[in-house]
């Protein structure tokens, strides 16, 4: 087959918008966050028509079934027409309400201190 008819699968995932650029769809490969099958995906696989593809982002297994083979990057309506999201909507949910609670739950004095923290510093300690 010829690179025409058959791009790699780190191409693809970076074509239909599953990442913002072909190396960081490479090192998702690499790394484990893509799967086919149960095994890891290497980047220079070829993916195919009708095949379900296993992608991590964010701590989130997305399932998706692939409709359509792309050779270059598309807009986000016509790459959502290459990929059917099998992925279950209520795990969806969990992870949204759960990323919702981790930034509502965010400790006080830890990161960086706003602007509100040093004036407030400041007032204490005169500085």
């Amino acid at each position: 087959m010829s690179q025409e008819t058959s791009p790699r699968i780190d191409k693809w995932l970076w074509a239909t918008r599953w990442c913002k650029t072909r190396g960081e769809a490479a090192d998702a490969c690499r790394s484990g966050a893509v799967k086919k099958g149960g095994q890891k995906v290497k980047p220079s696989s070829t993916p195919r028509i009708g095949e379900v593809i296993h992608f991590r982002k964010l701590n989130l297994w997305r399932t998706f079934k692939i409709t359509k083979i792309l050779q270059t990057r598309v807009s986000a309506t016509l790459a959502e027409e290459c990929y059917e999201d099998q992925t279950d909507p209520e795990e969806i949910a969990l992870w949204q309400e759960n990323r919702k609670r981790s930034a509502l739950e965010k400790v006080h004095g830890q990161g960086r201190p706003t602007k509100k923290d040093r004036r407030e510093r400041a007032r204490i300690f005169g500085k």
